[in-house]
């Protein structure tokens, strides 16, 4: 194929459209993903439940995000039932969301961990303890069982042109880069009490639920049940509210970012 009708199709690729001449200013949908629910109760410590705490600092920052007509929310789960991960994922492709955040709190064999962990899918090789830590979730999702015909089950082979190939390329590029601005300013706007963990707190791994979805996704470890200081702080109603507002305020710099003519990673 001649290289100028090639690029013309490239470009005029609804997905490129949408995915490199970036977001318009206008409400910013965000998918908001309370982490596990119903049977699969997540990390359990004390009396806490992982699924209780995600789902209630989530419906926090749905009602920040509510309030701001800049913004546009959907929650995958509302009250404590069970969602696979086939069922998240098809969740953020029908909607369609313009972000999609997974919320959920950490635990770890020693106690002393601690901190806020925000991950995002990259293109580099993940280091061994994210490979463990995505390994459990994604485990833990697939041990209550996701279908008859397993999680895998919607997906169908097919064969992708050169062209096609090279389309999603390029949005994925922009989907990993946009993914990667978002948990830096997550980051940045984190207010939680507790210093960060001696680990990096910005992350990169293959959890399923942030890999799947079709645009800019992160997945944030609000704490560890294990850590028992932490513990007290995250079945404190003024500390979960504290979690959501720094949340919310991370999504409303990124949409402010979004917002701005520039290309993203010259800065």
């Amino acid at each position: 194929m001649p290289i100028a009708p090639l690029f013309s199709r490239i470009l005029l690729s609804p997905l490129v459209l949408a995915g490199l001449i970036g977001l318009p200013a206008q409400a910013l949908h965000v998918m908001v993903d309370p982490g596990h629910g119903g049977r699969d109760l997540g990390a359990t410590h004390g009396g806490l439940r992982e699924s209780d705490l995600a789902l209630r600092i989530s419906q926090l920052l749905a009602e920040h995000l509510r309030q701001d007509p800049d913004f546009k929310v959907t929650l995958t789960r509302t009250d404590d039932h069970y969602v696979s991960l086939t069922e998240r994922v098809q969740m953020a492709q029908s909607t369609p969301a313009d972000l999609f955040l997974s919320l959920h709190v950490n635990s770890s064999p020693d106690s002393r961990a601690r901190g806020v962990e925000f991950y995002f899918r990259s293109q580099l090789p993940p280091d061994q303890e994210a490979m463990a830590q995505a390994a459990r979730e994604n485990a833990n999702y697939l041990h209550h069982l996701e279908g008859s015909q397993g999680p895998k089950s919607h997906l169908k082979a097919h064969k992708k042109n050169e062209v096609d190939l090279i389309v999603e390329d390029l949005v994925e590029q922009k989907r990993t880069r946009l993914s990667s601005e978002l948990t830096r300013r997550l980051d940045r706007q984190w207010r939680g009490l507790r210093k960060q963990s001696k680990m990096n707190s910005l992350r990169q791994a293959p959890f399923r639920v942030i890999t799947q979805p079709p645009m800019p996704s992160a997945l944030v470890e609000v704490g560890f049940l294990t850590n028992s200081r932490e513990a007290q702080l995250l079945k404190s109603p003024e500390y979960q509210a504290q979690v959501a507002l720094s949340l919310y305020r991370g999504l409303r710099d990124f949409k402010e970012l979004m917002d701005k003519d520039r290309p993203l990673g010259l800065q």
